[in-house]
């Protein structure tokens, strides 16, 4: 059998609770009602800075359905397009994106081109980098030539 002081103690409990969950809903609408009078967004993360709740009080079961009964933060709803009467913007957007599909298309193509101007520059870099080494070789070769028959080129 339980013991009847336990019951009282969690009854207690329980009461205590009780009021601290609607005080944090009343310090939570407030903080909405406040933010909605001043114009400004309401964002858990301004609620937490208004009310002084923690982020995990956010989290707790009354305090979400307050945030889901005002629409805010993850619990905003969400607007739905309807395709159906827009035909109009449908080919618009299409228009733009086939406009945009061929300037893409337009700029490869330059890139490409880009793409074989560099190789061609760096195979003529190469053969002039081996032409200076033969040229750089036969300058020696003459110096010491010169050098051999006692001819200063300085």
């Amino acid at each position: 059998m339980l013991n009847p002081v336990k019951r009282d103690l969690n009854e207690g409990l329980k009461a205590k609770q009780d009021i601290a969950r609607k005080e944090t809903i009343q310090r939570v609408e407030l903080a909405i009602k406040e933010l909605h009078e001043e114009g400004s967004e309401v964002t858990t993360k301004r609620l937490m800075e208004r009310t002084g709740l923690s982020r995990s009080t956010f989290g707790k079961p009354h305090v979400v359905e307050v945030l889901k009964s005002h629409n805010i933060g993850r619990y905003k709803s969400r607007k739905i397009v309807n395709a159906g009467g827009n035909e109009h913007m449908i080919s618009y957007l299409q228009k733009e994106i086939d406009k945009y599909n061929k300037e893409n298309e337009k700029l490869k193509a330059l890139l490409d081109k880009r793409d074989i101007t560099i190789l061609r520059l760096e195979s003529n870099l190469q053969d002039s980098v081996q032409q200076c080494e033969v040229l750089r070789g036969e300058v020696m070769r003459i110096y010491q030539k010169a050098t051999n028959r006692g001819i200063e080129l300085d």
